[in-house]
């Protein structure tokens, strides 16, 4: 019997989860990773921020079509939107090779994990506030992000974040932030991006704005979700 990581093979995947959607505790005292969720790793507390506001750390997930292979990457970003540095927990190339044991045991991923969470110790992480994102029928029809107050908003190619009457962020964003249209064979391959999750630091006056995509069909791969750093 092949557990949680075997099931990951089957024919289709439900909807990805937007990575900002994943758990965040009230009082979370650090972030973390963990076995669990739609694709065997899941996180908590993230995305986070450093005490100074001078850097982030979010949660990477490759696209892995309708396979849904288990695989995440941690990705520190400064205040400039640079990756600075980055943990691979598990990669999409090598997840097939970290399934259970017949008792349901895995202690090569069990590692990973604790690899994964010494890393994150090495630095202090605080709380984001993250936003709601309002609930629409087609996620792809989301613009909307808001919570006490706060409220992002993104449509191609325009970021705005107010906190009450007072407008905090009204700019154009990068092409970059848009999705590569291809083709496969000799179907073009439409992806339509939306918003997939704001978080933001008061304090240090910055956002994670997450930039989600879908595709038109089921032989087009759905790019991996953005985490974009934005100041003020």
């Amino acid at each position: 019997m092949r557990a949680l990581l075997a099931l990951l093979f089957a024919c289709s995947a439900p909807a990805r989860p937007p990575i900002l959607e994943n758990t965040q505790l009230a009082t979370a005292p650090a972030p973390t990773v963990a076995r669990g969720g739609i694709y065997g790793l899941t996180t908590v507390g993230l995305p986070a921020v450093a005490a100074d506001g001078s850097r982030i750390v979010a949660a990477f997930r490759e696209s892995d079509g309708q396979r849904g292979m288990p695989n995440l990457t941690l990705v520190i970003k400064d205040r400039r939107d640079t990756e600075t540095d980055r943990h691979v927990v598990l990669s999409v190339a090598e997840a097939d090779q970290f399934l259970d044991d017949a008792e349901g045991n895995n202690a090569p991923l069990a590692a990973r994990i604790t690899r994964a969470n010494d890393w994150l110790a090495k630095r202090r992480w605080e709380l984001l506030l993250v936003l709601d994102p309002e609930p629409t029928p087609i996620p792809a029809d989301r613009t909307k992000a808001s919570r006490g107050g706060v409220t992002a908003s993104w449509e191609r190619s325009h970021l705005r974040i107010t906190d009450g009457v007072a407008t905090l962020v009204d700019i154009d964003t990068p092409a970059s932030w848009l999705p590569e249209q291809s083709k496969v064979g000799t179907n073009v391959c439409a992806r339509s991006p939306y918003l997939g999750g704001a978080a933001i630091d008061r304090a240090n006056k910055l956002a994670v704005i997450t930039i989600s995509y879908t595709a038109d069909s089921d032989f087009c791969l759905e790019p991996p979700d953005q985490h974009h750093v934005i100041t003020w």
